[in-house]
């Protein structure tokens, strides 16, 4: 028996394989786009009923399995109060100067997802007593 030699490609076999190439990446790149859209949808439903549980338990166990997929709770408490980074849901009147302007407690936590925000705290500001002294 006899061994044919093969010679180089040919430009269209060369071509063929360029578009298959490119058809599989353009696959892959669909599927990621699908399963990104698909997690995003998952973790929103996810945080739609951890915010509306009523048991502190499930409530827990909800934040820390989204935890385990680099969702992690956000709750400022003791913090300065950044309008940019929390929503004000209530006050809390305080003689207190040192406390005016800090998160007294977080009503609803906020979300990040690998450390981009997906929902911002929603939290309790202490406020001074008008007319207060310090």
């Amino acid at each position: 028996m006899r061994l044919r030699r093969r010679g180089a490609p040919t430009a269209d076999a060369a071509d063929a394989v360029d578009a298959a190439v490119e058809a599989a990446v353009e696959t892959v790149e669909d599927e990621q786009a699908h399963w990104a859209a698909q997690r995003v949808e998952l973790i929103n439903l996810c945080l739609y009923a951890r915010d509306r549980v009523g048991s502190p338990a499930t409530a827990r166990k909800i934040d820390d399995r989204l935890a385990e997929l680099g969702i992690v709770a956000v709750c400022p408490d003791g913090e300065l109060f950044d309008p940019a980074a929390h929503e004000a849901g209530s006050t809390v009147i305080t003689d207190d100067p040192d406390l005016h302007g800090l998160v007294a407690s977080t009503e609803q936590p906020g979300y990040v997802d690998n450390g981009a925000p997906l929902q911002v705290p929603v939290v309790a500001v202490y406020r001074r007593r008008d007319g207060a002294t310090s």
